[in-house]
This record gives structure tokens, C-alpha cells and sequence, in this order.
């Protein structure tokens, strides 16, 4: 059995569209979080424009989503989990037996229960065996989470230039709405 880590972040902050990427190892070290205090370890962010969509179209560590305006009004407590769960639908695989999630941002607690909740429904695995961290800073303090951050801010500044690509691109998730009328 083995252990999958999982880095989420998001580029635009409100601004629409609002991209949402989700880094994935197999490694625990890429899962290990550098306290606040640390200041001198804290990870650069890569918001590197040169960074090429082609070579992510061929790696197969990451997903992302599009989010447009309106999408999620209502049942705004689920919305990070439905977000989570439709950025690793078909990404696990039958001998993922835990899931760590870290994931960028301050989130109420009632958010990350519904993170757990609908990361294991799609992935199968029991809700006792998803282990979520969130935090101010966590695309610094985070080796997964930066990635995350980096591929968010990817999508999200060639978006304008490259939407019809980026649109069909072989990584990207779509919003899994019907988790919004689960509980």
C-alpha cells in the first residue's frame, strides 16, 4: 500500500476565471511543511511565465480546474471539498491506502470536513485516512503546495493567449456539481 501527497492552490484570488491546480507525489518529503518561524528556508515562489505548457501537457503529477464566475453560489462550505475531489477523480490509484492534502490558505474547519468527505467518496478510502493541513503561507512552507502554486499561476497568466489549449488541455478536471447536494 502506499501514501499519496497532494499540494492545492489557487491563482486570481476572486478574480474569474480562477484556476485551481493540484500537485501530486508520491514522495513525503514534498508534503513536509517549514514553520512560520523558519523565515530562512521559506520556498521562492516560481511565477516563471517561461515555463512551457507543452512540457505540462506531458507530465502526469498535477490536474487542474477552471472556475468561472456563478459557478458555486450556494453551499459555499462545500466548495473547497468539491474542488478537491473533482482535481483527483481518476487520479488515484487502487493501492493509495492514505491521502495527505495540504492546501494553501486559511479554511474554517467545516471546509476541510467536506474536503475529507468528498476525497474519500471518490477515491474510496476511508475519511480516517485523509489528512488535511491548511495554512497562511502554505505555497512557501510547502514543497507540493508551491508546485501547486506555480502550475495555477501557469494556467492562469496563459489563459488569455492560449484559452482554446488550455481550454482542451489533457490534465484539466471538471467541477463535480452533484457533490454540492451530498452531505
Amino acid at each position: 500500500m502506499a501514501s499519496l501527497y497532494v499540494g492545492i492552490d489557487e491563482s486570481n484570488h476572486g478574480r474569474y476565471p480562477e484556476f485551481f491546480a493540484a500537485a501530486l507525489s508520491e514522495y513525503a518529503f514534498e508534503g513536509q511543511i517549514i514553520s512560520l518561524n523558519d523565515k530562512g528556508k521559506l520556498l521562492n515562489k516560481v511565477h516563471n511565465r517561461d515555463v512551457s505548457l507543452e512540457q505540462l501537457a506531458k507530465e502526469n503529477h498535477h490536474s487542474f480546474l477552471i472556475l468561472n464566475e456563478g459557478v458555486v453560489r450556494s453551499q459555499r462550505e462545500k466548495t473547497l471539498g468539491v474542488i478537491c475531489a473533482s482535481l483527483l477523480l481518476e487520479e488515484i490509484n487502487s493501492d493509495i491506502n492514505e491521502i495527505f492534502i495540504n492546501i494553501d490558505g486559511e479554511h474554517q474547519k467545516q471546509e476541510l470536513y467536506y474536503v475529507k468527505a468528498f476525497v474519500s467518496h471518490i477515491a474510496k478510502i476511508s475519511i480516517r485516512k485523509i489528512y488535511i493541513e491548511s495554512g497562511k503561507k502554505l505555497d512557501q512552507r510547502c514543497p507540493i503546495v508551491n508546485r501547486a502554486d506555480m502550475l495555477a499561476y501557469v494556467f492562469s497568466v496563459n489563459y488569455k493567449d492560449n484559452k482554446h489549449y488550455i481550454l482542451n488541455f489533457p490534465r484539466r478536471k471538471h467541477l463535480l456539481r452533484y457533490l454540492l447536494s451530498k452531505d
